[in-house]
């Protein structure tokens, strides 16, 4: 770790070499970024009053992040555990949360597993993605089931299409372990309407996911993936604006296992969604939106005679939402809504049910006192699920200014999730007994915001009760009584002159506390920080990831060593077509695991990888 510092400091002393080159454009001089899932409709991130992140397409490709670990494992309160290498299962711990108690959406719509619970996130890559948008802490009152951690919102379009320019971009890429991807996108724009169309695809030899040298399992582990997004918006009258937005990733993944021989998952996840807004005037807006999404995971492994099948889990989600915004004044906004969810299984393992529906209806009220010195957020929903009956949950914020830069706000908000059906159903684990899950959150935060500079700090705990986990112990689930997580984020963005600096921290306290154990697979500190600079047409930088130890089982038994990680990356822009890029990550080769498996053993890191690639944007 302390290897990992030295360098870094060391470059930023090389990097703070004067330099005779033209800063870049400050990002005030660009609009104010617009979050969508924090409030269900577009409002500045400054001013909505949950902890909220957005990532643009131009902090994917300035990062030069693989994929969503590598972009997201940057941001305050999100840590990974990742099974191997590219195309490992991989879940993402929103403020110590169970991975499946964090709500992932693909352009607006819920996507996942109904089986396990889990997003495909191994199977998204970043290509196609225009934004993410991440909202901490819980908004069951907005959003219902699943909630609990926050919400993650993968957006593969513009969020106003009519306002960008027509381009076509060509990306060629070349890395290690044999990896190779490509990527052809366009946007095309007339008078009121526009398309936006991205098509990608991925290969790379991969890395042997796991200790074992076992029969096969001493093979490397490759992923295939081709992804595609399309996207039109029609302005059928100055009032009215469809949308339709499909999306589609398929992918290949090889992994080890414990029958010693080959085995490999074909995947499929993506999402169809059509919307019709309606905005008679400022004052008022109706959306009706329409949405399908698919898991598939059909799983495979080879003998000397034929090639076996090993499973196949598929989920199809269908949705319907109806959204009313009232805005009489400057000052007040209500919002009301109903919700329709529906799961339905088609799996090769026979569960007591295989299908389930929600309805839902939700209100939302937003106050600003006229000179904009107290906010108040509060919200409400009744989400009937047909399983587990009626669960009511409230949200309530409350901010207000200290000067005009910074403001206090706090918080409390209700979640809750039912069980998933491995939880429920799967032979000799589940069980049916088991009931939702709920959780309390108290939040206290302070944030800075002034011209390009943007801090928070936050402190929240949150206490869940019928906590249902996997036990590596017993090899089993089972549901604590009560769990309780409490957290402390540190969050900076600043820009200055040719500078740009992200950092982010947190502290974790995720714990049990009948016997004061900590949850297993949450690390208890974290950190990462990004350093860039422009120099003219040349622009490079370097992100300083750590994490502390954490523990693979309930039990704390099963200690997985921290880490500290150091990346390199420059680009350089030829004109305002060819674009040249360049990454070295994990430059000491430092090897770690996130999780132990019962007979595989520690599952591996991605050691030190290199990609070189080259974009073309011709003029149009």
């Amino acid at each position: 770790m302390q290897r990992i510092l030295k360098t870094a400091l060391a470059a930023v002393f090389l990097l703070s070499a004067p330099a005779l080159a033209a800063p870049p454009r400050p990002a005030d001089s660009t609009p104010e970024s617009m979050v969508i899932t924090a409030t269900r409709i577009p409002a500045a991130v400054t001013e909505v009053l949950a902890m909220s992140t957005v990532l643009s397409r131009a902090d994917i490709d300035r990062l030069q992040a693989a994929d969503l670990f590598d972009l997201l494992g940057r941001e305050a309160g999100i840590s990974f555990v990742r099974n191997g290498g590219r195309g490992a299962a991989t879940s993402l711990l929103l403020r110590g949360n169970q991975s499946d108690h964090s709500l992932f959406l693909l352009d607006g719509i819920r996507i996942g597993s109904a089986t396990n619970g889990g997003a495909p996130l191994a199977a998204l890559g970043l290509d196609t993605v225009e934004r993410i948008e991440i909202v901490r802490g819980p908004k069951s009152a907005l959003y219902g089931a699943d909630a609990i951690g926050g919400v993650i919102n993968i957006i593969t379009h513009p969020s106003d299409p009519r306002e960008s320019d027509s381009t076509v971009t060509l990306e060629l890429g070349l890395g290690s372990q044999h990896s190779r991807q490509t990527q052809l996108a366009g946007r095309w724009h007339t008078p009121g309407s526009s398309l936006n169309l991205s098509l990608s695809q991925m290969d790379t030899a991969g890395i042997d996911h796991t200790a074992s040298t076992a029969g096969t399992n001493a093979d490397k582990d490759g992923q295939e993936r081709t992804a595609l997004a399309v996207a039109y918006t029609q302005e059928l009258r100055p009032d009215l604006t469809g949308r339709l937005t499909y999306s589609r990733n398929d992918g290949r993944n090889d992994y080890d296992s414990w029958r010693n021989r080959p085995i490999f998952a074909d995947t499929r996840t993506g999402s169809l969604v059509a919307s019709l807004e309606y905005r008679p005037s400022d004052r008022y807006l109706t959306r009706l939106t329409l949405g399908r999404s698919r898991d598939q995971s059909s799983n495979f492994y080879d003998t000397d005679e034929a090639r076996i099948s090993d499973g196949t889990f598929n989920t199809t989600k269908r949705e319907a939402t109806w959204l009313h915004v009232a805005t009489p004044n400057d000052q007040n906004s209500l919002t009301i809504g109903w919700d329709y969810a529906s799961d339905r299984v088609a799996s090769s393992t026979q569960y007591t049910a295989k299908s389930r529906a929600n309805h839902a209806w939700f209100a939302q009220y937003t106050h600003n006192t006229p000179n904009e010195r107290l906010s108040l957020n509060l919200g409400a929903r009744a989400d009937a699920n047909q399983q587990f009956g009626t669960h009511p949950t409230a949200s309530a914020q409350l901010g207000t200014r200290l000067t005009d830069s910074w403001r206090l706000i706090g918080s409390y908000a209700q979640g809750f999730k039912p069980p998933t059906f491995n939880d429920l159903y799967w032979p000799d684990f589940g069980n049916p007994n088991f009931a939702p899950e709920e959780s309390e959150n108290v939040e206290v935060a302070l944030r800075y915001h002034r011209d390009a500079t943007r801090f928070y700090l936050a402190a929240y705990h949150n206490r869940i009760t019928n906590l249902i986990q996997y036990n590596a112990s017993t090899r089993t689930t089972d549901q604590l009584s009560r769990a309780q997580i409490t957290g402390l984020e540190v969050d900076l963005d600043l820009y200055a002159a040719d500078w740009q600096l992200g950092l982010a921290a947190t502290l974790l306290r995720p714990k049990n506390p009948r016997n004061g154990k900590r949850l297993p697979r949450r690390p208890a500190r974290s950190l990462a920080l990004d350093i860039d600079r422009q120099h003219g047409a040349l622009a490079y930088g370097l992100t300083v990831r750590a994490e502390s130890h954490r523990f693979n089982d309930a039990a704390n038994r099963q200690r997985l060593g921290g880490y500290g990680l150091l990346d390199l990356r420059t680009e350089y822009r030829f004109n305002e077509t060819w674009r040249l890029q360049a990454k070295l990550g994990n430059l000491f080769a430092k090897q770690y695991s996130t999780a132990l498996d019962f007979s595989l053993g520690a599952y591996r890191a991605i050691g030190r990888e290199t990609m070189v690639s080259l974009t073309y944007t011709p003029a149009l």
